[in-house]
Order: C-alpha cells, then sequence, then structure tokens
C-alpha cells in the first residue's frame, strides 16, 4: 500500500501499531479502508503517546457531536475528549483495559440519571462506541 509505504518510519516507532498492521493485513474484506483509517489517526495523532484513540463520528449512526458533548456534565476518559474539525468526538486511552474501565465508570455513572435524558443518552452512544471498537473488541476476546 503506497500510503504505508511513506509512514513505515512512523509505524515502526509504534512496535504496537506496526504488529497491527501486519495482522490485519489481507484479512478484511476492505483493507484500504482500515489502512486510511489507520494511517490518518496515525498521523493526525502521531505527536500524542495515547495508544488507543477511539472516534465517535458525528454523522454516523449516534449523530453524537463534540458541541453536543460540550453542553452536557459528561465526565471525561482518563485522557480527555478532543474534536476534529468535522466536530467528530476523539477519545483518548493508554490501552485497552483504560477504555474498558472508563466505560464502567460511565455505566456507574449513568444509574445516577435519568434515563430520558440527553446525557444519558450520551453515555450510551459513548459506551456503545468503545465496545464497538475493533481493538477494545480483540482484547476482550484474547482475556
Amino acid at each position: 500500500m503506497p500510503a504505508l509505504r511513506y509512514l513505515k518510519h512512523l509505524l515502526n516507532q509504534n512496535h504496537t501499531y506496526y504488529q497491527i498492521v501486519n495482522a490485519y493485513r489481507g484479512r478484511l474484506a476492505d483493507t484500504k479502508l482500515f489502512y486510511a483509517k489507520f494511517v490518518t489517526t496515525s498521523v493526525n495523532h502521531q505527536n500524542i503517546k495515547d495508544m488507543l484513540i477511539i472516534e465517535i463520528n458525528s454523522d454516523g449512526r449516534s449523530a453524537l457531536t463534540f458541541n453536543e458533548l460540550e453542553k452536557h456534565n459528561i465526565p471525561a476518559p482518563p485522557n480527555g475528549f478532543d474534536s476534529e474539525i468535522d466536530n467528530n468526538i476523539i477519545m483518548r486511552f493508554d490501552d485497552e483495559q483504560q477504555a474498558i474501565d472508563y466505560s464502567y465508570e460511565l455505566d456507574g455513572y449513568a444509574i445516577t440519571i435519568d434515563n430520558k435524558s440527553a446525557e444519558y443518552s450520551i453515555i450510551t452512544k459513548i459506551i456503545k462506541a468503545i465496545s464497538d471498537d475493533d481493538f477494545v473488541r480483540t482484547y476482550i476476546q484474547s482475556e
């Protein structure tokens, strides 16, 4: 893949990412899409020390935007929330276990609020995004 060739030095700096790319090579129906998403994430966040970045697309099924997130008092992940130009939400974690722990914390917090509120809806969308992440799912299956 041409894009991967140009970023090989970046991937070699983070051996875990390099192993993940090699593990998925040829196993996905649309590997170009996977590489494009991976390369974009790597480039956009190359100076960030976080290992796991989970993105919630503002135009996806959840239809959750960073602006909407800021309106409510949602507990942030340990490494915080961020947004992209298109108002997507970025969550940063040190690893998959930290993402799982954060989703459990959110679940515990959700019990204390009205389940018909906008805040509750946002929390469920965040938990869903974490549980749908391929890296988190692979981590859970390996345990």
